[in-house]
């Protein structure tokens, strides 16, 4: 098992994640953060956030310019084959910086797409391996949201 972080005074996934026990949208700072600092309700935040896994904490190996915070790129791993790079709405093109297209490039050479939103619109990029079209890696997105009860359609 891989050791994970401490998150520090990184809180952007309290801006870039929905929290539907709240409705609270992506882009809106959660109304229980202490920005920059933690959560008021940590220990009984909701399941979509215990369910929330940044790529940054669960994985020590990655290099700290890699934290949200400094980088403003939250990743999430979220299929076996997809990535979420969620992206600071304040910094959008945050994601074309060189340390994070590096990034994302090891992760298209193991054979891993990266779904970008960036910016207050909530634009959408899909980058794939080779090997797999973006209609593949919706396909997969979908197919897995749908066995972990986030959409019903």
């Amino acid at each position: 098992m891989e050791e994970k972080r401490n998150c520090g005074s990184c809180t952007l996934c309290c801006l870039v994640t929905r929290v539907p026990e709240f409705e609270k949208l992506e882009n809106i700072w959660c109304s229980h953060c202490n920005i920059n600092k933690d959560c008021n309700i940590y220990e009984q935040r909701p399941l979509s956030c215990k369910k929330f896994e940044c790529e940054w904490y669960s994985n020590a190996k990655l290099d700290e310019n890699l934290r949200p915070d400094k980088c403003g790129v939250v990743f999430e791993k979220f299929t076996d084959l997809t990535y979420f790079a969620l992206v600071d709405p304040n910094r959008a093109l945050a994601w074309q910086d060189k340390c994070i297209m590096d990034f994302i490039n090891q992760l298209l050479f193991t054979g891993h797409a990266v779904a970008i939103t960036s910016g207050i619109n909530s634009e959408k990029h899909i980058i794939v391996p080779i090997g797999y079209t973006p209609e593949d890696i919706w396909t997969d997105i979908i197919t897995t949201a749908k066995r972990k009860g986030l959409i019903t359609n």
